[in-house]
């Protein structure tokens, strides 16, 4: 009976687990779609509970405190992300077709944050800033780096060391899609992407690369 006893407990507290953490990621997914983009630092709990329909106790029982509910929404999106590129390197597909692929999944960066919220984040949530900072040049750059890798077997890159490339890649991004540049020169992050990869790419492209990108953008091809 003791056994049994221990089984019920251990499977309801399963249940009770598996229910917080669709709670918690329902909460992520009404913040992220209704005030993320707003801004966040100024927006109060009660303000967040309003705009999206739920109550405060129920926000305060999966997240401790606003600063969790922000973390939680970094962590979640940088993990997206990583698992995201990881599935693209690993496509059976030309280099070309893969830095395509890449740059359409960068764009989810600036329809998710708006420059307000990187701006935001940077200056009031230091450590968190850190955590993008970690995740663009560790899990941005290797996974980029193996795909320059393969252009450049496949002639598709210009050759030349792939940590020339990526350093210079670093450099241009660092630059010019940070939030100074943004805000100074009234660019959207989304546009300072879209520029700052065309320019690059472009760049270390071979005729072989220029012929394959154009072939993909005619035939607006889709994996």
């Amino acid at each position: 009976m003791l056994i049994i006893g221990l089984l019920i407990i251990k499977f309801d507290d399963a249940i009770f687990k598996d229910l917080m953490k669709k709670d918690k990621e329902k909460i992520l997914d009404l913040i992220e779609a209704n005030v993320f983009k707003d801004g966040f630092h100024k927006a109060s709990i009660n303000y967040i509970a309003s705009t999206i329909k739920m109550s405060k106790k129920t926000i305060y029982k999966n997240f401790r405190s606003k600063d969790e509910l922000l973390e939680s929404l970094i962590i979640r999106f940088t993990t997206n992300m990583t698992n995201e590129m990881e599935l693209i390197v690993k496509k059976n597909i030309s280099a070309v077709e893969k830095i395509v692929l890449i740059i359409g999944l960068l764009k989810k960066i600036g329809e998710n944050f708006s420059d307000r919220m990187i701006s935001e984040v940077r200056i009031h949530y230091p450590a968190l800033w850190q955590k993008i900072e970690e995740f663009r040049s560790q899990v941005y750059y290797k996974n980029i780096s193996k795909i320059f890798t393969q252009g450049i077997k496949e002639k598709y890159i210009i050759d030349i060391p792939p940590l020339i490339i990526m350093t210079i890649f670093q450099s241009a991004i660092q630059a010019v899609v940070n939030p100074d540049f943004i805000m100074n020169n009234n660019y959207s992050l989304t546009n300072a992407f879209k520029y700052t990869h065309f320019l690059l790419l472009n760049g270390i492209l071979t005729d072989k690369g220029r012929r394959k990108l154009k072939e993909i953008h005619n035939k607006k091809i889709k994996y």
